[in-house]
């Protein structure tokens, strides 16, 4: 663990990437980031907003990115990753430099959206560029992340076919 520690803290930007499990991240995501406790200082202080946090314990600490998937296809729930990952950002004294969240997650991986994802696929990539040379997104660059891949309602209706679908097979099975 404490290489990992070092390796984290000698970095420049680190990715934090999560599926979203009911509204937030999985607990393999949760147990990561309570390990980094060890990284700032255990006395407290209050910031110039009033808000108490933990002392530096590193002169720099690496900013954050957070890239993360869902399968519904609301925008709100990342509400709880962005508000959990500024806190910590906060408490270590650094940043969160971009968000590159994906609604319909399912999609993905689905063999009828192959052109669509590819596509998708080229913005992600420009996003990944836009961050390691300038430490942020365009504004174009977020809005082509978060463009519709579908629609919603034509989401959860291929959706709710593929979960009929594998419940079908499911019971067929038992």
């Amino acid at each position: 663990m404490e290489k990992l520690l070092e390796k984290f803290i000698s970095s420049d930007i680190v990715g934090f990437a999560t599926p979203v499990y009911f509204d937030s991240v999985t607990g393999i995501m949760k147990n990561f980031i309570d390990r980094l406790i060890p990284l700032v200082d255990p006395h407290f202080k209050k910031d110039e907003k009033g808000m108490s946090r933990h002392l530096k314990r590193f002169e720099k600490y690496p900013k954050f990115l957070i890239i993360s998937n869902c399968g519904f296809p609301e925008w709100s729930r990342f509400q709880i990753l962005h508000l959990l990952f500024e806190k910590i950002a906060v408490s270590m004294h650094t940043e969160v430099i971009a968000e590159t969240y994906r609604t319909s997650g399912e999609l993905l991986t689905a063999p009828g959206f192959k052109r669509i994802i590819s596509e998708y696929k080229k913005v992600v990539r420009k996003a990944g560029e836009e961050v390691t040379t300038n430490l942020k997104l365009s504004k174009e660059t977020v809005l082509q992340l978060k463009k519709p891949i579908i629609s919603d309602d034509r989401y959860i209706k291929i959706a709710n076919q593929n979960w009929d679908r594998l419940l079908l097979n499911f019971k067929q099975d038992e």
